[in-house]
């Protein structure tokens, strides 16, 4: 058997593990009937058995190992103490491949890695110290809580450039794998990098909705909602945070409303209240939207009942360096991609933009 050991940092009960981590892993178990994947998550909570047996009745060669992850992220004490556990489970193994999704997982697999590793691959979803910094710059702060903000921020970027920087031992095969040219021309801007191996991720992508699969979705979605055939659906997926610009989305909606009365909006998120509040903020009529929530394995059936994905972003290196999961579900699905001009991805597909 080869061992694949795959870890993640941002927990299995994350929105996005299963369509952008386990099923990738699960696709990688059809293609290699000889490979076993070790699939590690950092947890600050236990894992219930009903979640953990649902993950692993996908194949007898996934298996799942939960490690503690500390309550509070202190910095290098917090990989010390958890790459111990990491450590310790990897010299069980004669030979393995290693890969960490971001690079906080990265940092534990380089303080965990033992000899018997010939490769690491670091997954790069995004900017882990600017994001931090992007998401606090939503939230009222004192000037107490500014300046633990930048403290964080100066910590994790220095997380960051160790594991970018990272000098492999001779005949080690270190690669870093970006979700986008945009974000991977960043990291060559802004670190050194010591890897020729930079890599755009790709197996993650999931595949175009056959179109006889999406008419049939269609037909049956549109029934139960219920809407009309001829009816211009536009879709929101996501959830209602400032970054995800819905107030934004939904004034865009409410001018194409006014012009055009045939069009219907579509909102898939678990923060139904939170977009109901905004939608009657700006009096559309009940006619016009629904909100929902759908698991994620349904996701795929409302987007492909719909016409227009619409995904809007500020303006800022985190969102023009990102590769948005909704946006590889609308393409998925065969939608037509409205927004705003502020995500290279977005724009180097030719989609359609606003201004």
């Amino acid at each position: 058997m080869n061992n694949l050991v795959v870890i993640i940092y941002d927990s299995i009960m994350n929105s996005v593990f299963e369509g952008q981590i386990l099923t990738p892993l699960l696709n990688n178990l059809k293609k290699n009937p000889t490979l076993s994947i070790h699939l590690i998550s950092f947890e600050k909570t236990p894992i219930n058995c009903k979640t953990r047996n649902s993950i692993l009745a996908h194949s007898t060669h996934l298996h799942l190992h939960i490690f503690k992850k500390t309550p509070l992220f202190l910095g290098s004490l917090s990989i010390i103490l958890e790459s111990r556990q990491l450590k310790k489970f990897l010299k069980t193994l004669t030979s393995y491949t290693l890969q960490a999704r971001g690079p906080l997982a990265g940092a534990l697999a380089l303080s965990g890695l033992t000899p018997h590793c010939s490769q690491l691959l670091i997954q790069l979803r995004g900017l882990l110290a600017e994001e931090f910094l992007y998401t606090a710059s939503h939230k009222k702060q004192t000037w107490c809580q500014k300046i633990i903000t930048y403290l964080r921020y100066k910590q994790l970027h220095a997380f960051e450039k160790c594991v970018y920087q990272w000098q492999p031992p001779q005949n080690f095969t270190f690669i870093l794998e970006s979700v986008s040219p945009a974000l991977q021309e960043y990291l060559q801007s802004n670190f050194t990098l010591h890897t020729n191996n930079l890599t755009i991720a790709n197996n993650d992508i999931p595949p175009v909705v056959p179109n006889h699969q999406k008419q049939l979705w269609r037909t049956q979605i549109r029934a139960l909602l219920p809407i009309q055939k001829d009816t211009t659906i536009f879709v929101y997926n996501g959830s209602c945070k400032p970054w995800q610009c819905f107030k934004e989305t939904v004034e865009f909606f409410k001018r194409k409303y006014l012009e055009e009365p045939n069009s219907y909006l579509l909102v898939l998120s678990a923060d139904s209240q939170e977009c109901l509040g905004i939608i009657q903020y700006n009096n559309l009529p009940d006619i016009s939207y629904l909100i929902t929530h759908v698991p994620h394995h349904e996701i795929y059936a409302y987007l492909c009942a719909s016409d227009i994905g619409l995904i809007f972003r500020e303006k800022h290196i985190v969102n023009w360096s990102s590769r948005p999961t909704k946006a590889l579900e609308y393409h998925a699905a065969g939608l037509t991609i409205i927004h705003n001009n502020t995500i290279a991805y977005l724009d180097h597909k030719n989609e359609k933009h606003i201004i």
